[in-house]
């Protein structure tokens, strides 16, 4: 049911947050349709909530691209405020996971759109923070787009530290974890998160609370994305391994790059043309030829590596409505945990390139909605 706010016509919720609700909504300057991100008035009081707003109007005006959530203007309603966005009414990457893994062609063709965007902001100077598969849209075409800029840092803003923690567990970067500040490396890590959920319907890391998320990825090996859905080729799980890498140099240098791997690695390589044995008299010899292209194809999957700045290579899905994963003792959760809570150690008998910092302060951010650009 549409109502009006001064000169915003507003239509249903199109997603909820702990601080802002999505709407439909037209405005009435323009007569253009747009997603409304209208925030609480406790947050549009609260000073430091009032300037992550204003981070994302400042973030979002400093890219023009089309993998990137359009901003169209801003408004204060009633002592809120509005920020007002290009609608995009194909649900988001999240939406179509809910159902299973994406078809192989299909999640490199929305992964695709989404690196191009992350690149852009990167190119612009801007840290996202926050690449979730709740945070790729779809447009009606279906083509995909970047949003949610609330937590963005540009080049002026003072990077934050261990001081402070606010993320979305399940996509954050093991530097990120362990109090290092956020970079263009760990929304890349955040971003193969995304690509390794897309492929499988189900995320790398898994546990029952957030602090158990942060352990996971500094500490857990990166699964092997074959084992989670046994339709993918093997040369895949290289590639993840490179993107999730817990050193940040050895993750690849763009979000294209990564994408570029995945497809390549998707891509079986053609097999060499049939060759006939030829008969020697003491028994069956190969052609040379038969050995060189034994040679060439093993040549041919190493430069896959070297092109790509990855290293050379050699499931279970989430149903319908529900938004539940396995726990450890088969039993089903939320996927997403909602909790303030204390670092205190690494994960036992486990080691760590980089150790969660003792008495970090972490604010997990809020079970993400249907719909993004909800902060």
């Amino acid at each position: 049911m549409a109502f009006e706010e001064g000169d915003l016509e507003l239509g249903e919720p199109l997603g909820r947050g702990g601080q802002a609700t999505v709407r439909r909504a037209v405005d009435r300057r323009t007569g253009r349709v747009v997603a409304a991100k209208i925030l609480e008035p406790r947050v549009w009081g609260d000073p430091r909530l009032r300037r992550r707003l204003q981070r994302e109007l400042s973030a979002l005006q400093r890219i023009e691209h089309p993998g990137v959530v359009r901003v169209i203007g801003t408004r204060e309603v009633d002592g809120r405020g509005v920020l007002l966005m290009e609608l995009a009414a194909g649900g988001t990457l999240a939406d179509l996971i809910r159902s299973g893994a994406l078809a192989p062609a299909r999640a490199v063709a929305v992964l695709s759109d989404v690196a191009r965007g992350l690149d852009a902001a990167h190119d612009a100077g801007i840290v996202h923070r926050d690449v979730t598969a709740s945070n790729v849209l779809l447009r009606r075409d279906g083509s995909a787009l970047l949003a949610d800029f609330g937590l963005a840092l540009g080049p002026e803003d003072a990077p934050t530290t261990t001081d402070a923690l606010t993320c979305t567990p399940a996509y954050v970067a093991p530097e990120v974890a362990s109090g290092a500040a956020a970079s263009p490396s760990a929304d890349r890590y955040a971003f193969a998160v995304v690509a390794f959920e897309a492929l499988t319907g189900r995320r790398p890391f898994e546990a029952e609370t957030g602090v158990g998320l942060l352990h996971a990825h500094v500490n857990t090996p990166v699964p092997a994305v074959s084992e989670y859905n046994g339709a993918l080729p093997a040369p895949l799980d290289a590639v993840f391994r490179s993107a999730l890498a817990k050193d940040p140099s050895e993750r690849p240098d763009s979000a294209r790059v990564l994408v570029h791997a995945i497809d390549q690695g998707l891509t079986p390589s053609p097999a060499p043309p049939a060759q006939r044995a030829h008969r020697h008299r003491r028994g069956w010899l190969v052609p040379a030829a038969g050995v060189g292209a034994v040679a060439a194809a093993v040549a041919a999957v190493a430069i896959v590596g070297v092109q790509t700045g990855l290293p050379s290579v050699g499931g279970e899905s989430r149903t319908g409505a529900e938004a539940t994963v396995p726990g450890p003792d088969g039993g089903p959760r939320p996927a997403e945990r909602t909790a303030s809570e204390q670092i205190s150690g690494v994960s036992p008998g486990v080691p760590a390139l980089f150790a969660p910092v003792a008495g970090v302060e972490v604010t997990v951010l809020e079970s993400e909605p249907d719909v993004v650009n909800v902060g």
